[in-house]
């Protein structure tokens, strides 16, 4: 019996998951192999990214132990291609590949409701589980609360216009000029 591996002879390649969830962040980690196969981060390393309606993002690789890696945050739905480029030496190295961020929406994954789990949820945090046939019980429940008594506040405050004195200086303010333009036109 003989036992094949497929091993990766390249040195430089861009290590991908190929699917993202648009709610995570796309992580790419590459490594580049010098003339020993030994790890090196000691090159300068870029990545071209184009979406699918031919945008253009230009990236560089943070060295990181002894591999890089680059956060490009939450990406926008889409499929993404990419070309990594490095220079070690005389030597050029390049990958290219692709990824997806697609939209995944959890709560559609599992529309049954798992009471176990809610009952447990609530009785961690103090709380009770009802069922549709104990409607009449969380009510009970409700009216005991203390907390969800209403209460209504309220306070009468009046203000004389004498505490107004803004108001007071303008209203004498434009009465005096009253006076005074009908002593000068004589209207009065």
């Amino acid at each position: 019996m003989f036992l094949m591996a497929d091993i990766d002879k390249r040195k430089f390649r861009v290590i991908s998951k190929g699917d993202y969830e648009n709610r995570n962040d796309v992580t790419l980690i590459a490594e580049l192999y010098n003339q020993s196969l030994e790890l090196d981060n000691s090159a300068e390393a870029m990545l071209y990214l184009s979406n699918e309606n031919k945008e253009q993002f230009n990236y560089v690789f943070s060295p990181f132990d002894n591999y890089y890696t680059l956060n490009l945050n939450k990406l926008p739905v889409g499929v993404y291609r990419y070309k990594a480029t490095t220079k070690l030496g005389n030597n050029t190295y390049t990958d290219v590949g692709e990824f997806t961020v697609q939209h995944i929406n959890n709560e559609s994954l599992n529309l049954n409701a798992n009471h176990r789990m809610l009952n447990r949820l609530a009785v961690n945090h103090g709380g009770n589980m009802y069922y549709p046939n104990q409607v009449d019980e969380l009510r009970l429940k409700i009216f005991e609360l203390d907390n969800l008594k209403s209460k209504i506040h309220y306070q009468d405050k009046f203000i004389g216009l004498n505490s107004l004195v803004y108001i007071l200086i303008t209203l004498l303010a434009l009465l005096s000029i009253e006076w005074f333009l009908r002593k000068y036109f004589g209207n009065y």
